[in-house]
């Protein structure tokens, strides 16, 4: 939509959009002509729309043209993933990072640092929250560094935030199920070494996968999202409403969030 939601033009087709592509959907942070919408990019703000061969997944805050894919890993034989980069918009990929043992569908999403293109961090469904730097071995953070599991046991990270003027300030949003509805959404103030839980979000259930949003001017305001949105004006200690719920149907939440 180019007049506020007005009226809208589709630019996939049943045949080459899946559920992963509305997740991650940005204007490159350098270029407010160059669009990402899952594996499709525009350069002219919206008007035509190019396919890319991967999905974007995330894109680096210091330079828009530096973009991010995860994917099955080549070495793993399906029990691995890999995270691609691109320099170029999603024209032509690489590979530069240690493969990591887990299944594809186990990472919903990838935050990456605001002043190192090579610094990337992800929630691994099951085991914890990996940080990648480079080609260092990346390095696993779970219940020894302030994560809480769920009732089942588990570590369900699926959403990641980073400050966008300080990349010490790392959130990560668990699945919002059981056991710890009440602390799903963490964070770190010195870059993922150590985390600490928020308080309890007041009113309405959050979406399963719920996404996070940090408002890129007053960094002390995040916001996220279920049958309603919630909004945090003190870096996630306390949350309260910020809308009624989305829809009568209780079934129906927030998946996504963008300025």
């Amino acid at each position: 939509s180019k007049d506020k939601g007005n009226t809208w033009m589709q630019i996939t087709t049943p045949n080459t959009a899946s559920y992963w592509e509305g997740q991650f959907i940005t204007f490159s942070p350098t270029n407010s002509s160059v669009i990402y919408a899952g594996s499709f990019r525009s350069i002219d703000g919206g008007t035509t729309w190019t396919q890319l061969s991967l999905s974007v997944n995330g894109v680096y805050l210091g330079n828009g043209d530096i973009v991010y894919s995860i994917r099955p890993g080549v070495i793993g034989g399906g029990s691995t993933i890999s995270i691609y980069k691109s320099i170029n918009r999603g024209s032509t990929w690489t590979s530069p990072y240690p493969e990591i043992p887990t299944s594809f569908g186990n990472v919903m999403g990838i935050a990456v640092s605001p002043t190192n293109p090579d610094k990337i961090y992800f929630g691994r469904r099951g085991i914890g929250v990996y940080i990648i730097n480079g080609s260092a071995t990346p390095v696993l953070k779970n219940g020894n560094n302030g994560l809480l599991k769920d009732q089942w046991g588990t570590f369900n990270f699926s959403s990641i935030a980073i400050a966008p003027n300080n990349g010490n300030v790392v959130y990560v949003g668990n699945l919002a199920i059981g056991g710890h509805d009440d602390k799903t959404i963490f964070r770190s103030t010195d870059g993922g070494t150590t985390f600490q839980s928020s308080t309890a979000i007041a009113g309405g259930a959050r979406a399963p996968y719920p996404p996070l949003l940090m408002d890129p001017v007053a960094t002390a305001q995040l916001y996220t999202a279920g049958r309603r949105i919630f909004r945090s004006l003190n870096n996630g200690q306390t949350w309260s409403a910020a809308s009624q719920d989305i829809d009568p149907d209780p079934t129906t939440v927030v998946v996504a969030l963008a300025f």
